[in-house]
């Protein structure tokens, strides 16, 4: 979230783009799935439109010619609808700890409410999901729904019961994906917190992505190539200009040209006509014919 001018808040959107390195079998857990060359795409703007800046970063990266590509997102309902527009393809991810922030306020509301649970039934029950899938974590959390009255375990189970099939956390480490998310929020925070939510900081709306623009350039490392692009592309707005100006006086010239020819045409045609319309002057034919 970036502070606006006026005490109000405004959501901005970032998609990371990375390379996930192939697995090694001496590697640890934690190396098998690293990623590599990040890029970052930050903007404020509506879901959709989002989706349409963010295709040039995407093109560019080769996301539509890739082999395999994996989306690994917090499930809101808007980046279902990003995924299909780019990739329809793309294995989704539920992010690990967006599923485990569901799990932990079950666990929250039950101390507030004087029920108790397991001392190490969150880290049990992740575990369950991390290594074995979400089978027997649901079947548990319904078996619980049965016998507690605690309203995060609907929550929890209408959240999970529309993202089953992007859950399958032993699979998706199994063939290499990373199951996390930490490296968007890493992203806001380098790309935008670092830059735009500094003491004091409140922002016109016109002035974000201007600012997000030139913080993807410096974070993606292509600050010279965006400058040069900017550069000639103020160079062509220019010269587009300096020629529309061109064609305009053009335009003015030729119509005022054309205004002196007809004045001049008229001019020339009018002491013709003046000079046959003038009437005889003396007596008529008629007149000296009948002695008037």
């Amino acid at each position: 979230m970036v502070p606006l001018r006026g005490g109000t808040w405004a959501e901005v959107k970032t998609v990371v783009i990375a390379e996930v390195l192939p697995s090694q079998p001496e590697s640890t857990e934690q190396a098998s799935r690293r990623t590599t060359n990040h890029s970052y795409f930050s903007r404020l703007a509506d879901a959709t439109m989002f989706a349409d800046l963010a295709s040039v970063e995407i093109a560019r990266r080769g996301i539509e010619s890739a082999e395999q590509v994996c989306a690994v997102q917090d499930g809101a309902e808007w980046l279902q609808g990003f995924v299909q527009s780019h990739r329809h393809d793309a294995i989704r991810i539920l992010d690990f700890a967006h599923a485990a922030e569901y799990v932990g306020k079950i666990h929250e509301q039950a101390q507030q409410t004087g029920q108790r649970l397991p001392a190490r039934w969150v880290s049990v029950l992740l575990h369950q999901l991390k290594y074995h899938g979400p089978v027997r974590m649901l079947e548990h959390l319904h078996w619980l729904s049965q016998r507690r009255d605690i309203p995060a375990i609907t929550d929890a189970l209408r959240y999970f019961g529309k993202r089953l099939p992007q859950m399958h956390y032993p699979q998706f480490q199994a063939q290499g994906w990373p199951i996390g998310s930490g490296m968007v929020e890493s992203a806001n925070k380098v790309v935008m917190q670092a830059r735009l939510k500094r003491a004091g900081m409140h922002w016109e709306p016109s002035n974000v992505n201007p600012m997000l623009a030139l913080r993807d350039a410096l974070c993606n490392q292509r600050w010279a190539e965006v400058w040069h692009q900017q550069q000639q592309r103020q160079k062509e707005d220019r010269l587009a200009r300096r020629e529309q100006r061109s064609q305009q006086r053009r335009a003015q010239l030729e119509h005022a040209l054309e205004e002196q020819v007809i004045h001049l045409l008229l001019l020339s045609v009018c002491p013709k006509i003046k000079a046959q319309s003038a009437p005889r002057k003396g007596r008529t034919e008629g007149q000296r014919r009948w002695g008037a």
